[in-house]
């Protein structure tokens, strides 16, 4: 695994190591971190403990942190994900009780690679951390709705690893959304169905009525809309009432399209899933 390196110097470069805050009061859990062999092969320093929320927050004020790592009681893990909502970049694993040292390896894997991703410098193009994040969420979901993710666990693991709003356990809309011809990305579309996803989102992309709205370009050129409702926010009244959005939002999008794009998109299908964990191993 890399990390990103900082120049200090000709021909010199250190590593940066990323830092992690450990948010328990379970010996055990402290326990399983503490039987890390090394942190540093990790990337990470060696994790700051806090053991309540109040905790969290006073060593947040203090000292930076890069990634987050929760095991409370139910009320306590509520209240530090609410916490945590104003600090929408630093990704977040929550733990049990009964985690090992194999598990601790992996979550903190797993925050390092989103973090080398929302960190690293790609290109000369300017990219905030915030724009990385999103980018990383759109690769999540065409992931999901490829039928690549598994167990409705991974799928609540991976939304909070991302700091995703959308609410993985309520209703959510599924639209697709049909593309021309085939051959119509590689003669028009310079990089294919990345660039069309890009364009789409600056079109399609949203938040509508308390619902949240993302563009995947799947397969090539399958083009799906998935519109969920975002944790606390005032949600539409009924399933009905949010397909009706969405279908406008849609429709809207596609008559901008064809204005400005001169491409011909059209409602190929439309459903409403009874969450988004219902995606799991099934992809669409």
């Amino acid at each position: 695994m890399r990390f990103p390196g900082y120049s200090i110097g000709k021909g010199l470069t250190f590593e940066r190591m990323y830092k992690l805050l450990l948010v328990t009061h379970n010996q055990k859990v402290k326990d399983a971190f503490a039987g890390v062999s090394s942190w540093t092969l990790l990337g990470f320093k060696e994790p700051r403990i806090a053991t309540s929320p109040d905790e969290a927050v006073a060593t947040m004020a203090k000292h930076h942190v890069d990634g987050m790592i929760i095991s409370l009681p139910e009320q306590e893990k509520r209240r530090m994900i609410e916490i945590m909502n104003d600090h929408p970049l630093i990704p977040m694993i929550l733990e049990n009780d009964q985690v090992t040292v194999d598990q601790v390896t992996v979550d903190v894997e797993s925050i390092g690679s989103i973090l080398n991703k929302t960190r690293a410098d790609y290109s000369n193009d300017r990219y905030s951390e915030a724009e990385m994040m999103q980018m990383c969420r759109h690769e999540y979901f065409r992931k999901l709705l490829s039928g690549k993710e598994k167990n409705k666990a991974d799928i609540l693991r991976n939304l909070l690893l991302l700091r995703s709003k959308m609410d993985p356990e309520v209703p959510c809309v599924l639209m697709e959304l049909s593309v021309p011809e085939d051959g119509y990305l590689a003669g028009k579309w310079q990089d294919g169905a990345n660039r069309l996803e890009v364009v789409m989102r600056n079109i399609f992309g949203a938040e509508k009525e308390g619902m949240r709205v993302l563009v995947s370009v799947v397969d090539e050129e399958r083009l799906f809309l998935t519109a969920c409702p975002m944790i606390g926010e005032k949600q539409p009244g009924s399933v009905q009432h949010m397909l009706e959005i969405v279908r406008d939002h849609a429709q809207a999008g596609i008559e901008h399209v064809r204005e400005f794009l001169g491409m011909d998109l059209r409602i190929a299908s439309e459903e409403i899933r009874p969450d988004l964990l219902s995606l799991a191993d099934q992809g669409v």
